[in-house]
């Protein structure tokens, strides 16, 4: 099982088999390569999983970008052609600065 949506932003990147009733699972938190890698151990118990070693949430993101724009009037000019200017916002909202 592989990028599967997950609880709280992560999701399960690999799935790997461990002792019987015991099953490790790689959660990824974001699909960006330097995105955090989290092995966590599940431990069957006849009802269903419960964690039995690994964290169980992930630190603060250290970037929360948004992007906005202006609405964009266009005009036609001497030649003909349709020019505007579009103007971008971006901010960084996060609460963890690296």
């Amino acid at each position: 099982m592989t990028d599967q949506g997950g609880i709280g932003g992560g999701f399960i990147a690999e799935t790997l088999i461990g002792s019987p009733g015991q099953v490790e699972v790689i959660w990824r938190d974001g699909t960006v390569a330097t995105a955090e890698r989290q092995r966590r151990a599940y431990q069957w118990t006849g009802i269903g999983f419960i964690q039995t070693s690994g964290s169980t949430s992930f630190p603060p993101a250290a970037y929360d970008v948004r992007i906005s724009a202006e609405p964009v009037r266009l005009v036609t000019n001497v030649a003909g052609d349709r020019v505007g200017d579009l103007e971008f916002t971006v901010e960084n909202r996060a609460t963890v600065r690296r």
